[in-house]
């Protein structure tokens, strides 16, 4: 509305003009709302009105985490500053005023992330988690995740769960209560206690068999299983999928890994040790006239979704609609397994069956697989 427009504006203007004893300049208006304590703005003064003064101290206040500050435009009308995505200002004219509130909001959001990503040992979880939306799609809305679930995840990316290792300002034993491992971590308990063995492979096997339901590319499938034809220390390895079309001599194997989002380079790392393992196999296939091809699915131990798995998704010819819902069933299990591995071991209480860990009302986990993919 113009004429609220122009009393505020008004009525601002007066305010400057009581501190600066002259009809004020719009970067002298920009410097008072941005709290400069520069002459003629660094004396106390109980003259401004309210509303004003709330605004130049909510600007101040807010300087150092928004970088918000207030600047004439070209107009001769007022422009604000703030900081913007991976710290770039974001300039927002008055004509945009309807996105003063968006702005500021996602400054908010930038400053406590880069505040949390700066920490070495509570923003290593997030230098990975935050890569994919879907790595946090159940924060929104919850789905397929148990309270339970809920009440674990987030302080274990946090980093702040009661382990004897996580302890912080302690001098206590940090050693593992249950295999006796020098320092009882969340990676630890999660990754490479052995007692927790059994649950890790469920863990990882959730994962392989929401993947074998969704494969709609040609060729026999084994899982878990020796590759034919080839001889000495490779017919030890099992890779956990094994697609084999003799028809067109290609064959596909893709290895599932569930790896600890220990800093950002954790899922390469990963990655490209699956890949190495299965080098000297591919080589050998490709002598028989293959044409091979190995990929590895990474998934975060606390629920992370490594966007290179895209690219094998789309390898074995996962539809869009299935793979939309296996993504956040594979997070919800992988973050499901983790809370009880983690109970189990401050509690020795047993959490699981056989079975993966389910959803509220028992249902929401066993989502069916693609209908579309072959039997």
């Amino acid at each position: 509305d113009g004429i609220i427009a122009g009393a505020a504006r008004g009525s601002l203007w007066e305010a400057v003009q009581r501190r600066t004893g002259h009809n004020p300049s719009p970067e002298e208006v920009g410097r008072y709302l941005s709290g400069s304590r520069e002459d003629p703005f660094g004396t106390n003064f109980g003259g401004d009105p309210g509303f004003w003064a709330t605004v130049r101290a909510a600007t101040q206040r807010q300087s150092h985490r928004l970088e918000a500050s207030w600047h004439p435009g070209p107009n001769n009308d007022l422009e604000i500053r703030c900081r913007g995505r991976e710290g770039r200002p974001v300039i927002i004219p008055q004509a945009s005023d309807n996105q003063v509130i968006r702005r500021l909001r996602q400054a908010a959001q930038e400053y406590y992330l880069a505040s949390l990503l700066g920490k070495p040992d509570q923003g290593k979880v997030s230098h990975l988690s935050a890569h994919s939306g879907m790595s946090n799609a159940f924060v929104r809305d919850g789905k397929f995740t148990r309270f339970a679930d809920w009440r674990f995840i987030h302080r274990a990316r946090l980093g702040v769960l009661p382990l004897n290792g996580a302890m912080r300002w302690r001098n206590g034993d940090r050693r593992c209560r249950r295999c006796g491992y020098v320092s009882e971590t969340i990676p630890h308990v999660l990754c490479h206690c052995l007692p927790h063995s059994a649950a890790m492979q469920l863990r990882h096997n959730a994962i392989v068999s929401r993947i074998v339901k969704s494969i709609r590319t040609p060729g026999s499938i084994a899982e878990n299983r020796r590759v034919n034809g080839v001889t000495g220390d490779l017919q030890a390895l099992r890779p956990d999928i094994v697609i084999r079309d003799d028809a067109h001599k290609k064959i596909t194997i893709i290895d599932v890994t569930v790896a600890f989002e220990n800093g950002a380079d954790a899922f390469i790392h990963a990655r490209e040790g699956k890949k190495k393992k299965y080098a000297p196999l591919a080589e050998a296939l490709s002598c028989q006239g293959y044409k091979v091809r190995v990929e590895a699915v990474v998934v975060g131990a606390l629920g992370t979704w490594d966007p290179n798995n895209e690219g094998v998704l789309r390898l074995l010819g996962v539809s869009n609609y299935y793979a939309s819902l296996m993504r956040r069933l594979i997070v919800a299990e992988t973050v499901g397994w983790s809370r009880d591995i983690y109970v189990e071991h401050v509690s020795g209480n047993r959490q699981y069956g056989s079975a993966p860990p389910t959803g509220l009302g028992g249902s929401p986990l066993d989502a069916p697989a693609d209908p579309e993919a072959p039997e």
